[in-house]
């Protein structure tokens, strides 16, 4: 810490403390004075601040605001606060009209009539709101909402309405969803269970088709089998590293798993070794 003596650029002078690393202190000295003093830089915040409260003053007074209440100090504050809100809502206060020209498609997406006089009510609601707003006069008020976000408070207030007043509505459309999902649901859990009956339904006449063929003579070709069979039918299949399988009879394509393709195919092998056709 050190002392040093810091003409400032409004042209006073005084002394002030610097401190860390000493070369570095002399920087800071010579960065101070190119500021103004203490003094003048309060006066000079005090003055903008003022002309800031003014012209927030005459503004409110074209917007046909109330004239706050409360003292000097709060006053000055909540100008300027009131005057950054308002600001921030004049965009969505200027809405108001375009949205009630937007609610027949919000009535018709929830099942209401475009004339109900329900959508009026919902648009006079979002207009009393922003004048309530707007009609606030107390200074500690304005003050004590600064951190709040009007546009978003009215935006969910506005949602709210819209449920409160198309409650029949909504839940009506909502139930139709539901019905709408549980018919498709439905639908998907028909088809999965007509898909397996007809599985189940091919299976069975794999099954049956391969229990009741009777094979007379077996042409083999390498690995591929032609198996003649009584009454004219005809089999198809194949052998590879001593494994027999009939995969279609008759145009019917054969589930090899079934036991009774497995039984058909060991018939089919021991009707190829009583004719010396296997290798």
């Amino acid at each position: 810490m050190a002392w040093y003596d810091v003409d400032y650029s409004c042209g006073h002078s005084d002394r002030i403390q610097c401190y860390g690393p000493t070369r570095g202190r002399q920087a800071q000295a010579d960065a101070e004075g190119r500021k103004l003093c203490p003094e003048c830089y309060r006066e000079q915040r005090d003055k903008r601040n003022a002309e800031q409260s003014a012209k927030d003053a005459d503004a409110a007074k074209v917007a046909q605001l109330p004239t706050l209440s409360g003292s000097d100090k709060q006053v000055a504050w909540a100008e300027t606060i009131r005057a950054r809100m308002l600001n921030d809502l004049a965009p969505y206060a200027a809405k108001a009209a375009v949205y009630r020209s937007q609610l027949p498609a919000v009535a018709e997406q929830i099942g209401a009539s475009a004339t109900d006089k329900r959508l009026d009510d919902v648009a006079a609601w979002l207009t009393g709101r922003i004048a309530h707003v707007r009609s606030q006069a107390s200074a500690k008020w304005w003050i004590d909402h600064r951190y709040d976000d009007l546009t978003q408070d009215i935006h969910a207030g506005l949602m709210t309405q819209v449920k409160t007043l198309f409650a029949v509505e909504i839940e009506t459309a909502k139930a139709r969803k539901a019905e709408a999902e549980a018919r498709k649901a439905q639908a998907e859990n028909d088809a999965h269970a007509a898909a397996r009956a007809e599985q189940q339904s091919d299976n069975d006449r794999s099954e049956s088709a391969a229990f009741h063929f009777r094979p007379l003579r077996v042409d083999r070709d390498g690995e591929n089998l032609t198996i003649y069979g009584d009454g004219n039918h005809l089999a198809k299949g194949y052998c590879a590293d001593g494994d027999w399988v009939i995969y279609e009879i008759d145009d019917l394509t054969v589930n090899s798993l079934l036991p009774n393709a497995t039984a058909l195919a060991a018939r089919v092998r021991k009707l190829c070794v009583g004719h010396a056709l296997a290798s």
